[in-house]
């Protein structure tokens, strides 16, 4: 039997991970943390429970603080997240 939470190692596990963006959370005030908890929580059970929350959060946030330099990683983490998704995702 399987879950589709991030419990077992699977690609999911890594997706969500690497969904966690540590520039984001430069970004985040305390009621952005309140709601990623939830999200996080959620996603024990269904590994797409963040993404809702993420998507809240996201549209909140003012990304005009963040540097060159810090894009530029946000950038890396989403190439890396469609890396994973593209070589070891299933149809």
């Amino acid at each position: 039997m399987t879950t589709a939470g991030i419990l077992p190692i699977s690609q999911y596990t890594w997706l969500f991970i690497m969904s966690i963006n540590p520039m984001v959370f430069k970004l985040f005030k305390p009621h952005h943390f309140v709601l990623f908890f939830m999200g996080f929580a959620g996603s024990f059970i269904n590994h797409r429970a963040i993404l809702p929350f993420m998507l809240l959060i996201c549209l909140d946030l003012d990304f005009d603080k963040l540097t060159d330099k810090d894009r530029k990683i946000m950038i890396l983490f989403l190439f890396i997240q469609l890396f994973i998704l593209f070589a070891f995702g299933s149809a």
